[in-house]
């Protein structure tokens, strides 16, 4: 597996992003300043954050970091929230 640096598509700095497998669904996100143990992207969502204003990229930011350490977070698009968008922490 290859892992390439990147940016956070929400806090915009350096990140790693595995590669896990061409024609991914998620990409990971790993040591960030959002979430340094990592959260999962919908494949779909990725390229769409970056066009999102900064206070709505900083909102998602700060609701990441509320997730207790533990949680499997993950951001889906989900068109009946106001930014289309939902974070939720997966069962363990």
């Amino acid at each position: 597996m290859a892992v390439r640096s990147a940016r956070c598509p929400l806090c915009e700095r350096t990140a790693q992003v595995p590669d896990w497998s061409p024609g991914e669904d998620w990409k990971t996100i790993e040591g960030c300043a959002c979430r340094p143990n990592g959260f999962l992207v919908e494949a779909g969502v990725w390229s769409t954050l970056p066009g999102r204003t900064p206070l709505v990229r900083q909102r998602l930011s700060d609701r990441l970091r509320a997730y207790p350490a533990e949680a499997l977070v993950r951001l889906r698009s989900d068109p009946t929230q106001r930014e289309g968008l939902v974070l939720e922490a997966l069962p363990l």
